[in-house]
């Protein structure tokens, strides 16, 4: 998910362990335990600083190995390490582990419920897995945090009651959010009464949901709106163009390279201009209606040499897909 939503869970699961004995007995404790834990929730995103590198080796690195199963043991250690010498280490030390330890798992589980999703098998497996739950940026689950953590913080309400209540709905909601995902997934199979590779991902609004379809000679996606498909666009599969010299020159570059590492239903097209040729790589998967907003360009002169490359998202930070 987005940054503040990540923060923000750091301080609603510090509400939660407020009512462990070792951290609510006395004010220095909470306020410790709400700095480890928000530290602990924005942790597997230190990567981060793999942007001073550009963004191809960002994306290639992103969700990667800071969010992988050794990570979820190191960073909580980190941290209740770096508290221990702060405040001493003892008993809490070991709660304030364990509950670093849910809160990296917490940033992680919600990063595999949206669309762009997480590496968190690696070592084992590189796959991408994603649920296609969340949006990247959830207001259903943002509001009633915000509002939690302000009324706890502000010392209206005491956490005992507030945040084991919070979490439980939080475990509702995104159960039924995979639910009805689920539900959609198997509705547009049905419909489209051909085998197909399907992804069905959410809007804003929570009862639509876009969708992309690959099958044998085509792309479909539309939108899944109050259970109704809708515009539905289909986009035959070009002939192929492995062997097209530019398109594997295309490849050598760095941003081809990290797209390809990321892209599960790659697309490439090749078309020439003025001033030569552009590859065009985008990933069909984050179809939104009309637009292919995620994927990698590679510019070439006339010579065949490579003038520019580019990857990333071409859409503002409110325009669909939300991943």
């Amino acid at each position: 998910m987005d940054t503040v939503s990540h923060g923000l869970f750091g301080v609603t699961l510090a509400g939660l362990a407020a009512i462990d004995p070792a951290f609510g007995s006395s004010p220095g404790g909470t306020l410790a335990c709400i700095a480890a834990l928000v530290v602990a929730s924005q942790a597997p995103d230190f990567d981060v600083v793999a942007r001073i590198r550009g963004k191809a080796a960002y994306i290639r690195l992103h969700r990667g190995v800071t969010h992988s199963i050794p990570a979820l043991f190191l960073w909580p250690l980190a941290i209740a390490l770096a508290y221990g010498a702060a405040v001493g280490f003892g008993t809490a030390v070991l709660h304030l582990y364990a509950w670093a330890f849910a809160a990296v798992v917490f940033h992680v589980l919600l990063d595999a419920l949206n669309g762009y999703g997480v590496q968190c098998l690696r070592p084992f497996k590189r796959r991408w897995i994603h649920l296609d739950a969340l949006t990247i940026f959830d207001p259903y689950l943002f509001v009633p945090h915000t509002c939690s953590a302000a009324l706890w913080l502000s010392g209206a309400v005491d956490p005992a009651p507030l945040f084991p209540a919070l979490y439980a709905g939080t475990a509702v909601y995104v159960a039924c959010r995979v639910w009805r995902q689920r539900r959609r997934l198997r509705r547009l199979r049905e419909a489209l009464g051909r085998p197909a590779v399907c992804y069905v991902m959410p809007c804003m609004l929570p009862w639509h949901w876009s969708f992309v379809a690959e099958t044998e000679d085509a792309f479909l996606s539309g939108f899944i709106r109050r259970g109704r498909i809708e515009d539905v666009i289909e986009t035959p599969k070009e002939s192929p163009l492995a062997g097209h010299p530019l398109v594997e020159a295309s490849k050598r570059t760095e941003a081809v390279r990290s797209f390809l590492a990321f892209a599960q239903r790659a697309y490439v097209t090749v078309s020439e201009n003025v001033d030569g040729t552009v590859v065009a790589w985008r990933d069909m998967r984050f179809r939104f209606g009309r637009r292919l907003p995620f994927g990698a360009d590679v510019a070439f002169d006339r010579r065949q040499t490579v003038v520019s490359e580019r990857i990333g998202w071409r859409k503002r930070a409110w325009e669909g897909p939300y991943v």
